[in-house]
């Protein structure tokens, strides 16, 4: 039997559609999971960024005081109320007698925040045309098995 003949049968080019099918839908799946997967270009240096005071001559480092930024511009909520404290003219007032500023608070201090690329995202890249190169080359397997053990030759 030759490929010629392979075409004539009805099961053969069903095979061909399911085939093109699976490839299709593996590829759209791989897309979905590298775009689900994408890490940030570039993220914040926490060494390098700081928080200033607006009303103190004081900044604090992000890295050495554990200081994380939800969604690049601004602090969460205890840290927001902790650095209203710190950087009040009235600091050492609240501290001592228990005060906290309302949350309403206008915000007294500013985020200096520096950014690098991130390391992740060439990682990112490279395991794209790994990954892609891998499915390629297992469907390729996959269509020179078929032929060879339907046709009896590695030629298609």
């Amino acid at each position: 039997m030759n490929k010629k003949e392979l075409e004539n049968k009805i099961w053969y080019r069903f095979l061909k559609v399911v085939y093109f099918t699976v490839l299709v839908f593996v590829i759209f799946l791989a897309i979905a999971i590298v775009i689900a997967d994408k890490p940030l270009h570039i993220t914040i240096d926490y060494a390098n960024s700081f928080i200033k005071c607006n009303e103190k001559p004081i900044k604090f480092n992000m890295d050495t005081n554990n200081i994380s930024v939800k969604g690049n511009k601004e602090l969460y909520y205890t840290d927001d109320l902790n650095f209203k404290i710190e950087c009040s003219q009235y600091s050492e007032g609240l501290k001592k007698y228990g005060g906290r500023p309302a949350s309403s608070n206008p915000t007294n201090y500013t985020l200096d925040i520096k950014y690098k690329p991130n390391p992740a995202y060439k990682e990112w890249i490279g395991g794209i045309f790994i990954g892609f190169g891998i499915i390629a080359g297992f469907f390729v397997f996959i269509r020179y098995t078929f032929f060879y053990i339907l046709l009896g030759n590695k030629k298609d």
